[in-house]
């Protein structure tokens, strides 16, 4: 049998395609900076990511997202660990389709 290339290069963060028909409630593990990579740029970004208990891999949080959990538990980044959102996603169109995106929300 051969090899599954998404199980031996997986992906960096989680990822709306792994999110859909899947939604889950999670916590806040913790809040940080890292580099990565930025295709339109072609150089090393600073972006932050957010984590949670029990899973491996973080969700890039940019504006929408920030925003989204902002409304929720304020603006200060060190008040959202501890804190449950709600993983969803939703269709956005982009140049090269529509993609599904991950959005936040408050627990249910």
């Amino acid at each position: 049998m051969g090899f599954l290339i998404s199980k031996e290069f997986p992906p960096r963060f989680l990822k709306g395609e792994e999110v859909v028909g899947h939604e889950m409630q999670l916590t806040i593990r913790e809040v940080k900076k890292e580099n990565a990579y930025n295709r339109n740029t072609n150089k090393n970004d600073q972006i932050i990511v957010v984590y949670f208990e029990g899973k491996e891999r973080g969700v890039v949080v940019k504006k929408q997202r920030a925003m989204d959990i902002k409304a929720l538990y304020g603006d200060d980044t060190d008040q959202w660990k501890g804190k449950v959102v709600r993983l969803y996603t939703e269709k956005k169109k982009v140049k090269d389709g529509i993609v599904d995106v991950i959005r936040f929300t408050s627990p249910q």
